[in-house]
């Protein structure tokens, strides 16, 4: 959330100098809206293969965070593993439980180390306060449901959801589900390199 690096071969350099006031536009080949974000150049690092990197830090978050929708919200984050999408067709429910309360949300996200969950907004409140949880859930392709206690790291509000991020707590049940999770992690990101090998490349608007 806090910026971004951008990576420009010689012959398309811009020339930014620090401290320069620009505007980013990214755009996944999948949305036919870019996301813009004020940014700054904060630095300009030659590289070894005559490349520029510069680094841009974000100066409107509000702003930025106003026009993400789930699918964006992913990229603008720093994951230890790498998280991945449902295909378009399924809908993947979760059961929320703890101690006094459940909810029901959507799988919007998934890696070997834990979720992020969409909620309806206004239901969101009723996860003040709730660290500790229970998720259960059917992953596509597994014959049981899995059911994983976690840790409730993050609630981001988006435009009409909220995205909880949580983190899978080690158990009995984490270790039976591992392998679970990590095919259906490599399996949609097998999905993803065909997709990307098929896309025609196009500029962002």
């Amino acid at each position: 959330m806090g910026g971004a690096d951008v990576r420009f071969h010689p012959d398309r350099d811009p020339k930014f100098g620090a401290g320069q006031e620009v505007v980013l536009a990214f755009q996944a080949l999948s949305r036919p809206d870019a996301i813009r974000a004020r940014a700054r150049v904060a630095s300009v690092t030659p590289q070894p293969d005559k490349s520029v990197l510069y680094g841009f830090q974000f100066t409107n978050q509000t702003e930025l965070c106003a026009q993400m929708d789930a699918y964006y919200a992913r990229y603008f984050n720093r994951r230890a593993h790498v998280r991945v999408l449902p295909d378009h067709e399924e809908k993947i429910l979760a059961q929320l439980r703890w101690p006094n309360g459940e909810l029901l949300g959507r799988v919007h996200d998934v890696s070997v180390s834990g979720l992020g969950i969409l909620v309806r907004v206004e239901s969101a409140f009723l996860l003040a306060g709730v660290t500790n949880i229970h998720v259960t859930m059917s992953l596509p392709g597994a014959k049981n449901e899995l059911r994983l206690p976690c840790l409730v790291r993050t609630c981001r509000a988006l435009v009409k959801q909220a995205l909880l991020g949580v983190e899978y707590q080690q158990s009995a049940a984490l270790e039976q589900a591992a392998p679970h999770l990590a095919r259906y992690v490599e399996q949609q990101l097998a999905r993803v390199r065909q997709h990307d090998a098929q896309a025609l490349p196009r500029r962002v608007p």
